[in-house]
């Protein structure tokens, strides 16, 4: 199992940033250059809330991920496993906790497993986990930017 945990401080209410992350639209706006997601089937945001989404990366290779969220404590935690997907395992934790500041700070965490044992390892220490912090480096940059200048 291989875990990444990156934070954010963002100058907005928890709610604002917790209400941004269950749009699944919002997920195609902080999704970095280079990566295509199309949204297959979206319940409406809850407990239980199933999303479907086809990914294509590098210009050829597409996938198509299935993900359930399994925590929705608004506004200050949510969570989502993967239900069938590329990896063997993948569970993201959003946690939006409010600062004395008035600036909430948003922590992912992304939990996952690659496929096919040593060579998924392999392929984890050369590739995806660099792949995997730029991504949420991305994505937490342009949430922060879309919510502070309100887009």
């Amino acid at each position: 199992m291989h875990i990444f945990e990156r934070s954010i401080s963002i100058k907005a209410t928890p709610k604002v940033v917790f209400d941004f992350h269950t749009n699944v639209e919002n997920i195609i706006k902080i999704t970095p250059p280079g990566i295509k997601v199309t949204i297959i089937h979206a319940d409406p945001p809850k407990l239980g809330q199933e999303v479907i989404l086809r990914v294509k990366q590098f210009g050829i290779l597409t996938s198509t991920m299935h993900m359930k969220f399994v925590e929705f404590e608004a506004p200050h935690v949510l969570s989502d496993r993967q239900v069938k997907g590329i990896f063997k395992s993948l569970f993201q934790r959003r946690t939006f906790t409010e600062q004395s500041n008035g600036t909430t700070l948003l922590t992912d965490r992304f939990e996952y497993e690659l496929p096919f044992g040593i060579l998924g390892r392999i392929v984890q220490k050369l590739f995806v986990g660099k792949i995997v912090e730029k991504m949420f480096t991305h994505r937490q940059k342009i949430t922060k930017e879309l919510i502070e200048s309100g887009r």
